[in-house]
């Protein structure tokens, strides 16, 4: 919005100019006033409040820009001030009006004028960016009807087709002429490779992009793009949420030159706040992703949104919308996009918990061995089977996708497939515990509350953990020192009332005891000796609320949820105000 307030003020003195340009176009319609100049004047003098400094930076905007009275040295010199500060200054009041602007538009007509600055010129071009998203491999053949320029477009857009649909772009070289070395192929093999599960090829295959020779054919914004592209696959392979969360940022920020990489971003945005569990966050997300998709008649964006609003709905409970939401993502997907996949998955989860057959369908075959996608369906098909009466099948199936997991690092994965193993085995079995004490460790090694909300199945009552005792307190203390390493005792005297606190705590969350003198007991000796841990914990106490929950969230039912967040709220507050902040504040803060 900025980028388009510096232009529009550029144009201010050049009346044609100014009423042809589409934000202005708008600020007349919603002042009522016909005039584009006048209409701009009237929104800068009532974007600025009546008191100093802001006056004084709305009448640097209405001299300089609007009237063009004086120029940037005068100003500065009226001011006293360098013209450094004085573009410091100008570009504070841009902000300033560009924010109002922004609040007297709304979303929807911001978007619009957005889409109207980069819509194509040329009709052909128009029609393949329409068609674009659901059938790459047309819009290719319509965009090289054009120029160079066009042809370049449709070999990416082929390019990209193919590594969305899971196959290798590597087949695709031949069609684009001979050249010696293209970062744009290499990434997006790099792409292809990790959907696969060839995370070793596709290290190899990206060294030559750190070579100094191809330093300055990897700085387009295509490419950085590409490249964190890769990097949120693998955070999302990895389980590792914070990460996930972190590359978003940067997305966002590469996106905001094409619309395509915009709607990329907020469906990847999106996805990272619905596995920490934002999930409202989430869905004002999904909603920018479906009012820019069908403006742009995009079905299959708002298709893999449909596959995250199927997710968000597993986690509320609501499991009959889950199972429409994803196969009605499938129907358009399959064969088209590897969202197909996830989408398959997540209606097997739904249908499992609705007691529904579901058929594992043959394109998952098509996968390598691998594959994360291949993987999740894998171990979705196993808990069936177990729930079919195939008990030995479903755990011989379960230990083949655990030991890829494991192998490849998919932890989210390795816990659903370690959980599957624990329930082939007899209940109260100690076979069963450990299997879902190990689920539960790799659970929080990723804090994915998307993998969690249904880890133990039709067992969320706390029935796999009942009675707490030191191994549960044991996963939950290497939860917290591997998130936030300083809360390690150094004694053993320290560890051990830590860990009795956390299993007092558990069984008070879960609603499985009242409060009693033995957790005010525990409780208050955490908080006087446990050392690092009563310092760190409450310093990092956000951090540790959210690991504790993802724990509970995923052994109690859902609509024990709420109590289980207030209880637990209720002790973390009662324990942060017992413990007594360390003399040395330096020293606790800094190490």
């Amino acid at each position: 919005m900025e980028a388009d307030v510096r232009r529009m003020l550029r144009r201010a003195n050049d009346v044609l100019r100014l009423a042809a340009f589409p934000l202005a176009q708008s600020l007349c319609e919603i002042s009522g006033i016909s005039n584009a100049q006048q209409a701009l004047r009237h929104v800068v003098e009532t974007a600025f409040r009546g008191v100093w400094p802001e006056t004084r930076l709305r009448d640097l905007l209405l001299t300089a820009d609007l009237e063009g009275r004086i120029f940037r040295g005068e100003a500065a010199a009226q001011l006293q001030v360098s013209t450094r500060h004085l573009q410091r200054r100008r570009a504070k009041a841009v902000s300033i009006l560009a924010l109002h602007i922004r609040k007297l538009l709304g979303p929807d007509d911001v978007e619009t004028i957005d889409e109207t600055r980069r819509a194509p010129a040329d009709a052909l071009e128009m029609i393949a960016e329409l068609v674009s998203d659901i059938e790459p491999a047309v819009a290719a053949r319509i965009l090289r009807l054009g120029g160079p320029q066009s042809a370049e477009k449709a070999n990416a857009l082929v390019l990209r087709g193919r590594v969305d649909a899971g196959a290798d772009p590597e087949t695709a070289g031949a069609e684009f002429g001979e050249r010696a070395f293209s970062p744009l192929l290499t990434i997006l093999q790099a792409q292809s490779k990790q959907m696969n599960g060839k995370q070793g090829e596709a290290d190899q295959g990206l060294w030559p992009l750190f070579t100094r020779a191809a330093r300055d054919t990897t700085e387009s914004s295509e490419v950085q793009f590409e490249l964190e592209w890769l990097a949120f696959l693998r955070a999302r392979h990895r389980g590792c949420v914070r990460q996930m969360q972190r590359v978003v940022t940067n997305l966002s920020r590469i996106a905001q030159e094409t619309p395509a990489w915009i709607s990329r971003s907020l469906l990847a945005q999106a996805e990272a706040r619905i596995r920490r569990g934002r999930l409202q966050d989430a869905i004002i997300l999904l909603d920018q992703v479906e009012r820019r998709g069908f403006r742009r008649l995009a079905l299959r964006q708002l298709a893999s949104s449909s596959v995250l609003r199927a997710e968000i709905a597993l986690q509320h409970g609501d499991d009959a919308a889950a199972e429409r939401l994803a196969a009605g993502a499938d129907a358009i997907l399959r064969g088209r996009h590897s969202d197909a996949y996830r989408a398959q998955a997540t209606l097997a989860r739904a249908s499992l918990r609705l007691r529904k057959p579901w058929p594992c369908g043959d394109e998952v075959g098509s996968l390598s061995a691998t594959a994360w996608d291949r993987v999740a369906i894998d171990i979705e098909a196993a808990r069936h089977y177990n729930v079919d009466g195939q008990v030995d099948f479903a755990r011989q199936c379960a230990r083949e996708s655990y030991r890829i997991a494991s192998n490849l690092n998919y932890l989210g994965l390795a816990a659903r497939a370690a959980a599957t193993i624990g329930s082939t085995f007899d209940e109260r079995s100690r076979r069963r515990r450990d299997w879902y004490l190990r689920a539960l460790s790799h659970l929080l090694s990723t804090g994915d509350r998307s993998v969690g909300c249904d880890l133990f199945g039709s067992e969320n009552d706390a029935a796999p953990f009942v009675p707490f005792d030191e191994g549960i307190s044991e996963v939950l203390y290497r939860a917290l020192t591997r998130a936030i390493p300083q809360l390690s005792g150094s004694s053993s005297a320290q560890v051990a009332a830590a860990r009795d606190f956390l299993r007092r705590l558990s069984e008070y969350a879960l609603g499985l005891t009242p409060f009693t003198d033995e957790l005010a007991q525990s409780m208050d000796v955490a908080a006087h000796r446990s050392g690092p841990f009563a310092q760190y914990l409450t310093y990092f106490l956000d951090d540790a609320t959210d690991i504790l929950e993802c724990a509970f969230a995923a052994i109690v039912s859902i609509r024990k949820r709420a109590g289980m967040d207030q209880r637990l709220t209720h002790v973390l507050r009662g324990f942060a105000g017992a413990v007594e902040p360390d003399k040395d504040v330096r020293r606790f803060i800094v190490g």
